[in-house]
């Protein structure tokens, strides 16, 4: 056991130093840079830091898989692409949960909530599922505009674009509703 704890670090620090070696880090900053990430958006350390760590991730994987170099860096680059979009649909996903009930022995706490009907139930269910057919940028698009009201304008300044790729966004968003409603 102990054999395979040092096999997988050797493993790891293998995947980090082929990561630093050559022009490799590139594979992290092209897939922030093909989904629109500059170093103004609030995510863009994290995504970096997380990109690194899909990157050897994905080596590893890569290593098991005896693939030749050039087609474990292609493995390795679709990786890392997904990886930050699912980070990045994470944290433009706003929480939907249930608040657990405090202890402060209350009945009316325990009612349930008369603004919650099926009919808000089934307009939340729909809107989720929407947002799974969205891309990134329209799925942001679509949360700053309805969940926190950014106009335009307003999206663009937060997301570091122009308005005119703020316009592109809504049609994607527009035209992908109509095929989901027809």
């Amino acid at each position: 056991m102990n054999n395979d704890k040092q096999a997988t670090r050797d493993l790891t620090r293998e995947a980090f130093e082929f990561l630093q070696t050559g022009d490799h880090v590139k594979v992290v900053f092209g897939a922030l840079k093909k989904l629109h990430i500059s170093k103004q958006n609030p995510f863009y350390e994290d995504m970096v830091q997380e990109g690194m760590i899909a990157f050897t991730e994905k080596y590893v994987q890569a290593k098991g898989m005896d693939k030749s170099t050039k087609e474990y860096l292609a493995y390795i680059n679709q990786g890392v692409y997904w990886t930050l979009i699912n980070y990045l649909h994470k944290q433009l996903t706003p929480l939907d949960h249930i608040e657990p009930a405090s202890d402060d022995g209350d009945p009316l706490l325990e009612m349930p909530d008369r603004t919650v009907t099926t009919e808000t139930l089934e307009i939340n269910a729909l809107a989720n599922d929407f947002k799974r057919l969205l891309n990134p940028n329209e799925l942001q698009y679509y949360t700053l505009r309805l969940d926190y009201g950014f106009n335009v304008s307003e999206i663009a300044k937060h997301c570091h674009v122009s308005r005119k790729t703020v316009y592109r966004w809504r049609q994607g968003v527009h035209d992908k509703l109509k095929n989901k409603l027809n």
